[in-house]
């Protein structure tokens, strides 16, 4: 099993709509063949985030799952866009973790290829 989170960092975009970021997750963790625990970890760190945590058998399922129902949402995809960070844990769990997507164009992403 490997854990993916999405943090969404509440203070980049105002009125993100976590309410339905929230159950399109609950939705997709239903599949208890593709999420085997789900949680939401709210806390404070330089402001207000959200933390989507999945823990999966098949990350590269999990994440296109996730890919298509968030953020192509079109209520809550462009806010998550500017707003979010995704990221999962490597084969040395979150030592080496992947960075699959963050707000900033600029910071190089990983794939799972590259592992």
């Amino acid at each position: 099993m490997s854990t993916l989170c999405i943090q969404v960092q509440l203070n980049r975009v105002l009125g993100i709509n976590m309410d339905r970021v929230r159950t399109l997750s609950e939705t997709i963790a239903a599949n208890k063949d593709l999420v085997t625990r789900f949680a939401v970890v709210e806390g404070q760190d330089a402001g207000p985030y959200s933390n989507l945590m999945f823990e999966t058998p098949d990350l590269h399922e999990l994440w296109k799952s996730l890919w298509d129902a968030l953020y192509r949402d079109e209520n809550v995809g462009s806010p998550l866009l500017e707003a979010s960070m995704a990221m999962c844990e490597g084969s040395d769990g979150w030592n080496d973790y992947l960075l699959l997507y963050h707000f900033d164009p600029t910071i190089k992403l990983d794939t799972f290829d590259n592992r």
